[in-house]
């Protein structure tokens, strides 16, 4: 009997019957599951952390001569100080920083300080942000949608914490509010998932955003556990106790350094020139054989919806069936510089092949659909 729970977003429930739990190694845009089967991850990539492929060389390198050097003793690792160096260099509007080894302890890490800045502690969120936040259930408002956050906004708040970007690009009504909201209250940025992947360090700036906090994550490591809370000169952590062991080990600061490094050398545009042909795949393929999809306009987090009543048994199926071509594919895609040209060669076969036999199913997938249609997700 497995009695793990393991991570929400990996169970196989969420996926289809038949999707791999575990695996034995990863590389590049590959995946080999516990039996030694060989997948092309055309997915989450990791859940977005990343961005350069598994098992990144450069990477591994770094996090190998800090184990060697000693991952852990009572002092901190330098690798902190050259990493806040240069965190701090491409945002310049941030003054202090604090690293986590978790997106969602980065988040929890911002709020907690944000209460300790403000005599007003209601919270409002926008997107996901963390699985503490979301278990506490604060009042929520909507990605580009401007008037969810009036109709939400009450005397009592004081923090708003809201994603980056995700799917949905931010329209210039969205981003006057974003800029009035950081006037008004502590804005904190969530960039754990767009951070490093839009652009290099946090894409609110490209926006003349300035918040009170930003946090990440993710991709700003390439699958090392880390997290960064940075904070502009007016943030005091004078009340506030914040403490964890396990943070100071040297191995994640060193991958972080390594990491940051390659960010700053490759052009974010290889990426969204992956996605754009990722994209065109998708689109091509579904146009092929008569499927009505619709893709949403981001290249470097890509998301597509079968416009179907049955959309969900849809997604399970194309799931399934991309199993069986060796494929770990969902609708949803982050791009990695690990996808390469040979790779995209077999998906476009693969999509090929399992449209048209979707296309013969479109409106009763249930009957090639082995087990049941995947659990929709919560977040």
């Amino acid at each position: 009997m497995n009695n793990i729970l393991g991570l929400y977003s990996k169970r196989p429930e969420y996926f289809c019957e038949g999707f791999p739990t575990y695996y034995k190694k990863a590389k590049g845009c590959y995946v080999w599951d516990e039996s030694g089967k060989k997948y092309i991850d055309m997915s989450h990539i990791g859940f977005s952390a990343c961005v350069l492929g598994y098992n990144n060389k450069i990477v591994n390198n770094a996090a190998k001569r800090a184990i060697n050097n000693g991952s852990f003793s009572l002092l901190n690792p330098k690798y902190d100080k050259i990493n806040a160096n240069t965190l701090t260099n491409i945002h310049l509007w941030a003054d202090k920083i604090r690293f986590t080894r978790s997106g969602g302890e980065a988040c929890l890490v911002a709020v907690e300080i944000a209460r300790a800045n403000t005599n007003k502690t209601g919270i409002l969120q926008c997107g996901y942000n963390g699985w503490k936040l979301e278990n506490e259930k604060h009042k929520k408002f909507y990605y580009n949608d401007v008037e969810s956050f009036y109709n939400v906004l009450d005397k009592n708040i004081g923090i708003v914490i809201v994603e980056a970007m995700r799917y949905e690009e931010p329209t210039e009504e969205w981003l006057e509010l974003l800029r009035e909201i950081s006037k008004k209250y502590i804005l904190i940025i969530d960039e754990i998932t767009s951070g490093f992947r839009f652009a290099y360090g946090g894409i609110h700036q490209h926006w003349n955003l300035e918040p009170s906090m930003c946090v990440f994550g993710k991709s700003m490591s390439n699958g090392y556990p880390c997290g960064a809370v940075l904070m502009n000169d007016k943030m005091s952590e004078k009340d506030v106790f914040i403490s964890s062991t396990y943070w100071t080990d040297s191995v994640t600061p060193a991958a972080i350094k390594n990491t940051l490094a390659i960010h700053q050398y490759i052009p974010k545009w290889i990426l969204w020139k992956v996605g754009q042909q990722i994209k065109k795949i998708i689109k091509d393929a579904a146009e092929f054989n008569n499927i009505d999809i619709e893709l949403n306009k981001a290249c470097e987090i890509i998301s597509f919806d079968f416009k179907y009543d049955n959309s969900n048994a849809l997604e399970t199926l194309y799931t399934q069936l991309m199993l069986r071509e060796d494929f770990l594919a969902t609708n949803i895609i982050y791009p990695s510089y690990a996808h390469s040209v040979k790779a995209l060669i077999k998906f476009a076969h693969a999509i090929y092949k399992v449209f048209a036999v979707m296309a013969k199913h479109i409106n009763e997938p249930e009957k090639i659909l082995v087990g049941k249609e995947k659990k929709k997700k919560k977040v």
